[in-house]
């Protein structure tokens, strides 16, 4: 499964969450008998919202000089951009005083402290004037919502910007103002976790303590200790802190097509901040740097009482977010976490060019790096490591409890592995490790995350790529006679999703990529073992339809009919399809984004070109959406038929 979230139209109380990665894939392990690519715990199509026994009240508040927090994500705040003219959502940072708002219930009016103007709507952009009393610059605020017309501040879920929209009372146009929520605090509220998914109170109170420790002062004591015996777990006062410096380079290249997944440049320093502490992070920088932040905590996903594996459970079973995103500044940077975690380095901004941090007051954790690190150091280092630590591969890190490292037989095994995982998949995607254009080879790292409650399924792609418990990543048996899963949550990241991906099937396309490591590693075809096949091929009619009457599997089956029928070609017509795509400009892309037939038809013509052969029958049998001028377009190429029946073919 993967969902792109843009407008979330469910009313919650007080604040929710949504989850860090745009684009989520759920997997499964191989072998699964579910109707299913990807086994997902069952989640309703519209989640009914959590009962209460309290009434609802209105709440309409004046402020002075507060942060407004997103109820989307806790590290964004509505902020200034650098030119002061515009308001947008930003980084929060309590030392920012651009980021202090007040509100004038009387005028109803939102003014920026530092600048002493008024957030104005003009042709629904939202900008900072001199205040005066018209009607563009009055904004309600009521019930979390700033609202003018029937329209609010929303923030668009697909890019993380602010942006007015209809009011629709979503988890994206609720803000939380601390004074405001500070005052309903119920001083005898006490966390336990697994909270039941109905306990609104609970839930509102666990946010509430959240973003009001987030937002308080880094000389100031927090308000509301977390107790993290549970998780992510307590770092012992008597483990030594230590300073230790880390230099990387901030260089990084990423695929630029349409609407694919981008991963993070994020580097692992082999150091834990301990849950309340007061860290140093030294940016040793002759100039500036810009896009430079401080990670504690790798678990990203933020768990709302509406998340499908709340859903599915009816628990919250740990702290709804934990995870803090600091902006990072040349010199010193004081910050700490409330939850504690290990310390990452992220570089947003790509750019040859060294850098060196200090971070002071940490304790070391179990980092073990291929290629730098033997399977002889592995035992002492697990000794020293904090509650979590990582395996850092050449295309991939592996964050996983402490516990769970315990059980890594092999670090070096297991990296290689998922290494050779990676590179398997970026070749049918059709990059090229000395290429230069549009195919040079990203240069990320995939990271896979273990926690003890994700969002969605039982893993989900993105950056990271998060993981349930059973998911066994320090297995290295899983990891290579029964890696399905893995396959299929690193192929997300790596398809066209609206150029070609999405409309022949997500959970579908997804699975080439499955197929072809099973084919590269000699572990069959899990297709054929299901019987897919001949499922597929039963169901065939004349009036079969490709987008209402295949499944998961079916759409799978299309495509691969193609390769087996093709073998001199096999495997690289889709290496190639995602070249072609790849090629395009932006303005080509555009229009096939905009319908599914559009894509139907431009890789019909793109597979009809590559493989040298008409695909109309293939095509038509199946009941794909495909234009009549697309197929005239492949008509005029004079292509010959292909050898055989395609959609007859059954490896089976």
């Amino acid at each position: 499964m993967r969902i792109k979230t843009n407008k979330i139209t469910t009313v919650l109380v007080l604040l929710t969450g949504v989850v860090g990665g745009l684009l989520i894939g759920c997997g499964s392990g191989g072998g699964s008998d579910k109707e299913s690519a990807a086994a997902t715990p069952e989640t309703p199509t519209t989640p009914e919202t959590p009962t209460t026994t309290e009434t609802p009240q209105t709440q309409t508040n004046a402020f002075e000089q507060q942060f407004i927090v997103t109820a989307a994500n806790p590290n964004l705040c509505i902020g200034v951009a650098a030119d002061n003219s515009s308001v947008i959502l930003a980084d929060c940072q309590n030392t920012n005083a651009n980021q202090l708002w007040s509100y004038d219930e009387a005028k109803q009016w939102l003014k920026n402290v530092s600048l002493d103007k008024c957030v104005e709507n003009v042709d629904n952009s939202l900008i900072l004037n001199t205040c005066e009393e018209k009607a563009n610059q009055q904004w309600t605020f009521e019930d979390n919502i700033f609202a003018q017309g029937g329209y609010s501040f929303d923030v668009n879920m697909s890019e993380m910007s602010l942006i007015v929209y209809a009011t629709h009372g979503g988890v994206n146009q609720q803000w939380f103002v601390p004074s405001i929520a500070t005052a309903d605090i119920d001083e005898n509220y006490v966390s336990h976790f697994p909270l039941s998914r109905a306990d609104n109170n609970a839930y509102s109170m666990e946010q509430t303590m959240d973003i009001i420790n987030r937002r308080t002062p880094i000389d100031q004591p927090l308000p509301f200790p977390r107790d993290v015996s549970a998780f992510p777990g307590n770092v012992d006062e008597s483990a030594p802190r230590i300073s230790k410096s880390v230099t990387f380079n901030r260089y990084f290249y990423e695929d630029t097509s349409s609407d694919t997944m981008n991963r993070q440049h994020w580097i692992s320093t082999g150091t834990y901040a301990a849950a309340g502490e007061i860290i140093e992070i030294e940016v040793l920088s002759e100039q500036e740097v810009e896009q430079l932040y401080a990670i504690i905590n790798v678990h990203t996903d933020v768990l709302s009482q509406n998340s499908g594996n709340v859903v599915a459970t009816d628990k919250i079973k740990r702290f709804p977010s934990v995870s803090t995103k600091v902006r990072l500044h040349k010199g010193s940077n004081k910050l700490r976490s409330q939850y504690g975690g290990q310390v990452v380095i992220a570089s947003a901004h790509s750019e040859d060019a060294e850098i060196t941090v200090n971070i002071n007051n940490v304790v070391e954790t179990a980092h073990f790096k291929l290629g730098r690190d033997s399977y002889n150091e592995w035992p002492a280092m697990l000794e020293k490591s904090a509650a979590w630590g990582v395996l850092e591969g050449e295309h991939v890190f592996l964050d996983m409890s402490k516990e769970e490292l315990a059980k890594v037989t092999d670090p070096e095994q297991l990296l290689t592995t998922f290494d050779q995982t990676v590179e398997l998949i970026r070749d049918l995607a059709g990059f090229e490790q000395e290429a230069s254009g549009v195919h040079k080879m990203p240069t990320l790292k995939e990271r896979f995350v273990s926690d003890v409650q994700i969002t969605a399924g039982f893993a989900h792609a993105g950056f990271p790529i998060m993981t349930s418990p059973g998911w066994k990543l320090y297995s290295l048996d899983t990891a290579q006679n029964n890696g399905w899963g893995n396959w299929h949550e690193t192929g997300h990241n790596y398809q066209q999703f609206c150029l070609w991906s999405s409309p022949f099937g997500t959970e579908s396309t997804v699975n080439l990529y499955s197929l072809y490591v099973q084919d590269k590693l000699n572990k069959g075809s899990r297709i054929q073992r299901e019987n897919r096949y001949s499922l597929a091929i039963n169901k065939l009619n004349d009036n079969f339809s490709f987008s209402t009457d295949a499944d998961v599997w079916d759409k799978l089956v299309f495509l691969m009919q193609i390769k087996h029928s093709l073998p001199d070609i096999g495997w690289d017509m889709f290496r190639q399809l995602n070249r072609r795509f790849r090629e395009m400009s932006p303005e080509q892309q555009a229009p096939i984004c905009q319908s599914d037939q559009a894509s139907f038809s431009t890789t019909f013509e793109l597979l009809s070109d590559i493989t040298g052969y008409d695909l109309t029958a293939h095509f038509k049998k199946w009941g794909v959406d495909v234009s009549e001028a697309s197929y005239q377009k492949v008509a005029d190429m004079a292509l010959p038929q292909p050898p055989v029946d395609i959609s007859a073919v059954n490896p089976q």
